[in-house]
């Protein structure tokens, strides 16, 4: 393969982070519930200004304390040292941050009525760094991956014609720059997560799949420009494309951006706008323009409670001969009764093809909790009716699923 100096520089300053680094922080999940304790900005507990993976120091310690149930214990106590890498056991410098997690999930699956199957797997296995010299830094992250190349995150060049297997994968690694009095901007190049909508880690919902942003295998390579205050935050990426898949025909070019407002400590409100163009698109194999326009917000009105929505309009575009207007819409109501124990009720809906096809409908219940420093389970029940064809018939399936995330 074809290495230029630019990506041959950065591939060996991430890796440097990486098997350099002994830090402080985890590949930890973005949580948009975390505007219930009036937090509206991310890049004070997140290396990622948008939200998720590395925590930084005070992210850490906020999750110990706010996160997590505490069985009793005061809020406002010291933290101590138990949230840190490897549980505090050795000191590490303020510069690097460095983690590792694993995520396993079970699932049993089927049509409604029919025969269900069952299989577990690892959903993530991952280590990750961040090295801090002066106003730069490096991020880079390496793991284990199963699926198919066409998932954007394999560290060599993929054919996204080949068949499934295992994947040495590389979700993020870049370099960025921050600028200004209080570091509120971030400037950065490299493979990031696409900025949009409400960042989670249930790549599967609807909002994160019909407009192909999620965090599990939506990243893709260019230069991005983040700004982030308590009131106000916002990115913008210039997309070039996922680099290592070929042939190049298949790397998107394009934009995704979102900004968010938070007139209140509780309260979030966004508008989200992503345009890419491909000559080959890995899902259909010809060239296509995909928009996906929207907005979200995220409210607390009472401690215990969240309630978040996002609505996104799509379109998959293929000029002179198809365009399907589609949309993504979720409304999400999160219960905390007690302190890590979150209750969760989902609703979705979708449909590819305004007036041609029908839309889908789902609907999630699920139970989280935080119980104990660095660990935590979850399990959803979803029910999914979607349209196969633009007639009549449909697919119900309900599907049950379990997962343990333990990092350190």
């Amino acid at each position: 393969m074809t290495v230029t100096p630019l990506r041959a520089f950065r591939s060996a300053v991430v890796c440097w982070a990486v098997l350099a680094g002994v830090g402080a922080s985890n590949p930890a999940g973005a949580y948009p519930f975390m505007i219930r304790r009036d937090y509206t900005a991310c890049g004070q507990c997140h290396a990622d200004p948008s939200g998720g993976s590395l925590l930084t120091a005070y992210g850490r310690a906020t999750g110990e304390l706010l996160l997590r149930s505490q069985y009793g214990a005061a809020e406002d106590r010291d933290p101590g040292t138990i949230g840190n890498f490897l549980f505090g056991a050795v000191p590490l410098p303020e510069n690097v941050l460095l983690g590792a997690a694993a995520r396993g999930m079970a699932m049993n699956t089927g049509p409604v009525g029919g025969e269900s199957t069952t299989r577990a797997f690892p959903m993530q296995l991952d280590a990750i760094a961040q090295v801090a010299l002066w106003k730069f830094r490096g991020n880079a992250s390496l793991g284990y991956g199963q699926g198919a190349p066409t998932q954007a995150i394999t560290l060599f060049h993929a054919d996204p014609t080949a068949a499934t297997g295992p994947q040495l994968v590389s979700r993020h690694n870049w370099l960025g720059v921050d600028l200004g009095e209080d570091k509120e901007w971030l400037v950065r190049f490299g493979r990031m997560n696409l900025p949009f909508g409400l960042r989670s880690l249930e790549h599967t919902q609807w909002i994160r799949s019909e407009t192909r942003t999620d965090t599990n295998i939506a990243q893709e390579d260019g230069l991005a420009v983040a700004y982030s205050t308590p009131g106000l935050r916002g990115e913008a990426m210039a997309i070039v494309g996922n680099l290592v898949l070929n042939p190049p025909e298949y790397r998107e070019l394009g934009y995704s951006a979102f900004v968010e407002y938070a007139p209140f400590p509780h309260l979030g409100l966004g508008v989200s706008s992503l345009i890419t163009h491909a000559d080959l698109d890995v899902a259909t194999g010809a060239p296509m323009w995909r928009h996906a326009h929207g907005v979200f917000a995220r409210y607390s009105p009472h401690r215990m409670l969240v309630v978040s929505t996002e609505q996104d309009l799509t379109l998959f575009s293929q000029p002179a001969t198809v365009n399907l207007w589609g949309l993504a819409s979720q409304l999400e109501v999160d219960f905390e009764p007690y302190q890590g124990v979150h209750l969760l009720a989902t609703g979705e809906l979708k449909t590819r093809g305004l007036g041609f096809y029908g839309a889908g409908v789902g609907a999630w219940g699920s139970l989280a909790w935080f119980f104990a420093p660095h660990v935590d389970i979850r399990a959803d029940v979803i029910y999914r009716n979607v349209p196969e064809t633009p007639v009549t018939s449909a697919s119900e399936t309900v599907s049950v699923l379990a997962q343990f995330h333990a990092y350190l």
